[in-house]
């Protein structure tokens, strides 16, 4: 679902919350968005937002309208989720396991290089859809 298919959503179920992912693979850059309507103002509605390099403890965070981030987020493909069960503030890496369980490694058994390599590219695999199978 796109952000305006997000928003038509919220304005019928404003209880409701969605969460975007971008990864840009030569930096190994997650971006993550969190879109919900704001409990206080049902016309309201907030985009949290988190972003880091993997297995790097440098990352930013902030709060914007959707106004405000509506271009930036315009190609991002949404899902509904439990709000209240998202962690926020976390390295992206372990944000990125916490999304894909299954199928990412556990961050604290990644220590080489190649294990990185490994982890990125499987996560570019599953959010992009590149596959690194022949490399």
């Amino acid at each position: 679902m796109h952000v305006d298919e997000v928003i038509s959503h919220l304005n019928d179920r404003p209880h409701d919350a969605f969460l975007g992912v971008k990864y840009e693979p030569k930096k190994q850059y997650v971006e993550i968005y969190l879109i919900y309507k704001d409990t206080d103002d049902d016309n309201f509605i907030c985009v949290g937002y988190e972003a880091g390099c993997l297995f790097s403890s440098d990352g930013e965070e902030g709060s914007f309208s959707i106004e405000e981030m509506r271009q930036k987020i315009k190609f991002v493909e949404f899902n509904l989720i439990d709000k209240n069960s998202w962690d926020t503030g976390l390295s992206a890496e372990y944000s990125m396991y916490n999304m894909f369980p299954g199928d990412l490694q556990n961050p604290e058994e990644v220590f080489t290089q190649d294990e990185k390599h490994i982890f990125a590219s499987r996560l570019d695999e599953l959010i992009n859809g590149n596959n690194y199978e022949s490399c």
